[in-house]
């Protein structure tokens, strides 16, 4: 039998939410009903028709034929609060905010578990990259030694145009702000802050254990940096995660590195796991697209019933902050 259209409320109209709005209408539009759309601007133009927008996340909520939300906008603490909300209306959310959920995953678990409602969040790691699912799924009941990976793709991008066609790290920020790899403000990626909040969340499915953003070690990319870089040498900016640590750092990578073929705004994660040894697997990391792909992929995924185990993990508290 035929799956029925999936009903969905998107709340976030920015590059994210337009790019999975027009992969929709493009490629799925018999197999996705966005039904309404919450939006922070109401003067800002639209591609979209006119009746669809709301500035109320109510009119998502409301709607007893939303049963997902995709959340796609950029205030961790307002789409922390949209998810809370949802879960108590009994509907699932769908997420690509890294920074809401690594600020609160020990609370996100626990009030799935308490709503019986699910959170999937694929397209907030690596974009293209499968990898909380494959760690869910492939990896749920073999050890993780550790992770390598290159998780953000505005860093990868700059650091590619500067050591492989010569560019400044001014016009190699530039170049990416002008094909929408990078931010108007870039401090998030340039600091590494980006990246952290994936490895926080990575750390919770790989290894089990919950990280807090300030926990992890983080260095940043700059002019100063970016001028340090070693001649003839590729250098990447790696998250390393194992059992005791996380960090992020910018560091020159060995010759025969699979890193080493990994540039521009693609990603690359290394799992070592106890019994299968290495595996590596690479993707967009960065645009509307990329993203819009996990999204998609999370949306066809709950259709058919996937949910995190979190079987990795303790427990979230008896107790959490409603």
């Amino acid at each position: 039998m035929k799956d029925l259209p999936i009903c969905i409320g998107l709340a976030g109209l920015g590059c994210v939410g337009q790019g999975l709005y027009d992969v929709v209408q493009k490629h799925y539009r018999d197999r996705i009903d966005i039904r309404r759309i919450a939006v922070k601007d109401p003067e800002k133009e639209r591609k979209v028709p006119s009746h669809l927008l709301s500035t109320n996340f109510e009119t998502l909520l409301s709607d007893p034929e939303i049963k997902v939300i995709v959340e796609c906008i950029d205030d961790p603490d307002a789409a922390y609060e949209l998810c809370i909300q949802a879960f108590k209306r009994g509907k699932d959310v769908i997420s690509a905010n890294k920074q809401m959920i690594a600020q609160n995953l020990d609370l996100l678990i626990f009030h799935q578990r308490n709503s019986g409602q699910s959170l999937l969040y694929e397209a907030a790691v690596a974009a293209s990259i499968p990898i909380i699912r494959l760690l869910e799924s492939h990896f749920e009941e073999e050890e993780i030694l550790s992770i390598e990976a290159i998780l953000n793709g505005t860093s990868n991008y700059i650091l590619s145009k500067i050591q492989l066609e010569g560019l400044s790290f001014k016009e190699a920020l530039a170049e990416a702000k002008a094909k929408g790899f990078a931010e108007s403000d870039p401090s998030n990626d340039l600091e590494g802050k980006d990246a952290a909040a994936k490895a926080v969340i990575l750390a919770a499915h790989a290894f089990g254990k919950q990280y807090r953003l300030n926990q992890v070690e983080r260095t940043s990319i700059d002019e100063s940096s970016s001028q340090a870089l070693e001649p003839g040498l590729s250098h990447k900016c790696l998250a390393l995660l194992d059992a005791q640590s996380l960090q992020i750092k910018l560091s020159a990578v060995a010759p025969d590195s699979e890193f080493n073929r990994i540039n521009y705004e693609r990603n690359a994660v290394q799992v070592r796991s106890a019994i299968g040894g290495l595996h590596f697997y690479s993707g967009s990391g960065a645009g509307a697209d990329a993203t819009a792909s996990a999204l998609l992929s999370d949306l066809f995924q709950w259709q058919r019933g996937f949910r995190y185990r979190y079987s990795k993990l303790k427990k979230a508290p008896l107790e959490a902050v409603v």
